[in-house]
């Protein structure tokens, strides 16, 4: 019986089989990492913010439920999305929020009726 790949232990042919076979995997890793690179300083595939519509700020209530302020030009709303996986407008809320927050004020929500 020889010492073969299948026997129990691997020739020099194996090792240098394995050897290659990584090199080319840290090597597409490595094409792939460049290429994605590149394209983000293109601004390909990156979201751009919006003039107009901007998330001000968002807070995580559960893995599936989030609740979202969203400014539209100078509106500024309270977005939940829940488990379903859509979006609820939750309120309308004054123009200046963080004015309001920062001065001890609370903040009175307009209803929309949803």
């Amino acid at each position: 019986m020889s010492g073969g790949a299948i026997g129990g232990g691997l020739d020099a042919g194996g090792l240098l089989s394995i050897a290659r076979t990584l090199l080319g995997l840290v090597g597409v890793c490595v094409l792939a990492w460049v290429a994605l690179h590149w394209l983000a300083r293109r601004g390909i595939g990156v979201a751009k913010q919006g003039a107009r519509l901007r998330v001000l700020e968002r807070v995580t209530l559960s893995p599936r439920k989030q609740l979202y302020l969203v400014q539209a030009d100078s509106r500024v709303f309270l977005v939940g999305s829940g488990d379903a996986g859509g979006l609820s407008l939750i309120a309308e809320l004054p123009q200046q929020p963080t004015a309001a927050a920062a001065s001890g004020e609370r903040t009175q929500l307009r209803s929309t009726g949803n």
